[in-house]
């Protein structure tokens, strides 16, 4: 018939998905459009290890610890103190989790604010483990 019309493959303006494909939903995969701003920048963030929270100085729950990571390696030496504005981030946050810092405005004790903090990594019904932590907001203004 000459009314029926084929789908058309045009680009939407919400990502670069095609509209409508003779694919199903389920196998169709977005294409990342890099001329997108992000959805949320967090700038340059410092890699810590928690060490210890309420911090061994100042007593306060909002206050931690923190070694910092010089490189890819733990430096023993460089230890900061930390804002946590959401305290363990519901048992997170404890002594020996990798966290991701910002730098302070020199506003206050600390020096830094945690951001995120790296989860324990996904597992499988089967039990295999993707080796790979989730980050989660550490910072309610995320």
């Amino acid at each position: 018939r000459d009314d029926v019309k084929e789908p058309s493959t045009k680009r939407s303006k919400l990502g670069g998905v095609p509209s409508s494909s003779n694919k199903s939903s389920s196998t169709a995969q977005p294409k990342v459009n890099s001329s997108m701003p992000p959805l949320l920048n967090l700038g340059k963030l410092i890699r810590g290890t928690l060490v210890k929270r309420p911090s061994a100085t100042i007593k306060s729950p909002y206050v931690a610890d923190v070694s910092l990571f010089q490189g890819k390696k733990k430096s023993s030496t460089t230890t900061v103190l930390a804002h946590a504005p959401s305290l363990d981030v519901g048992g997170m946050c404890v002594a020996g989790s990798d966290v991701y810092l910002s730098k302070r405005n020199g506003e206050g004790k600390t020096s830094h604010s945690i951001q995120l903090v790296s989860g324990a990594p996904l597992t499988t019904t089967a039990g295999d483990s993707s080796g790979n932590g989730v980050l989660v907001g550490a910072h309610p203004r995320l």
